[in-house]
């Protein structure tokens, strides 16, 4: 298979398992912690003319796009380095980029003129976690698994 195909099974993966955790702890938590609708709610209240369902499809896709990237930068990684697709490795790089989200976030909600009410250090939290489970999966999903 080639990479470019290993990238993509092993982006839907990890952005699919990440969102489930998502819509689970936001579901445990009693807080909405749904990435896609984050981003859906961000894109209605900056374009008010844009319909509902286009920004439902619009954070999901920019959901998605953001998953594509980071398996992106995973599969450079593993591919260019001495660190090769793992449970162990997925789980560092998921670390790391939950780090990121975690800023990336926190700058893009205070910058939004109208951000959604998000309990923040709630959403952090479900962050460093989704993430994880990204890394995890985006690794699982990269892997080889032809006999």
């Amino acid at each position: 298979m080639s990479n470019q195909l290993k990238t993509l099974r092993s982006a839907f993966l990890a952005t699919t398992a990440m969102t489930a955790f998502s819509y689970l702890f936001s579901y445990l938590s009693g807080n909405n912690t749904r990435e896609p609708e984050l981003l859906a709610k961000m894109t209605y209240r900056l374009f008010p003319l844009t319909s509902r369902p286009t920004s439902r499809i619009i954070g999901w896709t920019a959901h998605y796009t953001v998953g594509l990237l980071f398996a992106e930068l995973y599969a450079r990684l593993w591919e260019r380095s001495p660190y090769k697709p793992s449970p162990k490795s997925g789980l560092v790089f998921g670390g790391l980029s939950g780090l990121a989200a975690i800023l990336i976030w926190k700058f893009t909600l205070d910058a939004h003129p109208l951000p959604p009410a998000v309990s923040f250090t709630t959403f952090a939290v479900n962050l460093l976690f989704a993430h994880l489970i990204f890394g995890l999966f985006a690794a699982l999903g990269y892997k080889d698994i032809s006999p």
